[in-house]
């Protein structure tokens, strides 16, 4: 238990040291990364199954990069693409990313289908709760509550 315990806490003071070393190029990576999944989460229909491939790259690519700013190297981009030309390291990568897409799906079926009555009331709550002649999805809806307010001090 000790020693996964200082395993574990070498790995944190590595990742703040890496920080400490290269505070701008390793957070460029890691937000690069971060915002790759956000944009290909948010594709219609397959933006999950990107997401899901694209997610164990990231974790590649950050990874070499910590290791690269912990030898005395600036992280670069390019290792990303030299993970995907090697092909020993290619189709493992993606076999977990299918993996996890897979699960991804899986899971987001079986809860839409545990929530589906619980939604339905909820959002019949909504629908019977707005006094707003603004639909929710309106920008102008996040101002109308406060308008009578203000109206009538003015």
């Amino acid at each position: 238990m000790s020693s996964a315990f200082s395993l574990g806490f070498s790995w944190f003071k590595d990742s703040c040291r890496t920080l400490k070393l290269q505070p701008l190029a390793y957070t460029g990576i890691v937000v690069f990364s971060l915002l790759m999944s956000g944009l290909l989460s948010s594709l219609p229909l397959i933006g999950t199954l990107l997401a899901s491939l694209w997610m164990p790259f990231a974790s590649v690519l950050t990874g070499f990069a910590a290791r690269d700013v912990l030898a005395g190297r600036t992280p670069v981009y390019f290792t990303l693409i030299a993970i995907f030309r090697d092909k020993a390291s290619r189709w493992p990568l993606l076999a977990v990313g299918i993996l996890a897409s897979i699960w991804m799906e899986l899971d987001m079926l079986v809860f839409q289908m545990m929530g589906q009555a619980d939604l339905a009331q909820w959002k019949s709550r909504l629908r019977a709760s707005t006094l707003s002649p603004l639909p929710p999805t309106s920008p102008w809806a996040l101002f109308s509550p406060p308008l009578p307010f203000i109206c009538r001090f003015s």
